[in-house]
């Protein structure tokens, strides 16, 4: 979980304590697409802010079929029903994602 104090980053931004883990993650997909045999893209991402722990919602397509793609959760595999609004926002203004749960997490929803 994100120790940091400071969060201040605009909608469109990733966390700053997490973005090399997200561009050293992206990167590494890059270097191995031609061999997946589905498209690996980094959706939406946020370190927890000290509250939840950190997520990366990724979305992937099986190149051969003509069904939509799916999303999940990368850290804890939990695959999402949406196709977007990932996160949701709780009593003091954080954002989680309600499909990833932990005993921090549950504890501090409630605040």
């Amino acid at each position: 979980m994100c120790e940091q104090t400071q969060y201040k980053t605009s909608n469109s931004q990733i966390d700053k304590c997490i973005r090399e883990e997200i561009k050293e993650f992206n990167k590494a997909i890059k270097l191995i697409e031609e061999y997946l045999l589905e498209p690996i893209t980094t959706v939406a991402s946020c370190c927890g802010h000290g509250k939840y722990p950190k997520t990366m919602v990724i979305r992937t397509r099986d190149r051969s079929s003509e069904e939509p793609p799916f999303y999940h959760e990368h850290f804890s595999g939990e695959h999402i029903m949406r196709t977007r609004n990932f996160y949701r926002k709780d009593a003091r203004g954080v954002y989680y994602i309600p499909e990833v749960k932990n005993e921090t997490s549950e504890r501090n929803s409630d605040y």
